[in-house]
């Protein structure tokens, strides 16, 4: 059950993570207001954050399909 919480997790946090990329380059390359340009460049913290849990939570699924075997 947790190994499929874990699949979940990671497909989720995966969708967020390339939405966010997308969403990064839009900002990045076009001329927007103020707000927008912040968010931009925010962004990519939350990115850095989110691949961070990302491989985090891959290596624990991994390790838990070592124990099964």
């Amino acid at each position: 059950m947790l190994r499929t919480e874990l699949d979940e997790m990671i497909e989720r946090l995966t969708f967020e993570k390339d939405r966010l990329e997308k969403d990064e380059a839009v900002y990045s390359l076009t001329d927007c207001d103020a707000e927008m340009k912040f968010y931009g460049r925010e962004v990519s913290r939350v990115i850095g954050v989110l691949r961070s849990a990302l491989k985090d939570l891959r290596k624990l699924r991994e390790d838990y399909d070592q124990q099964g075997q």
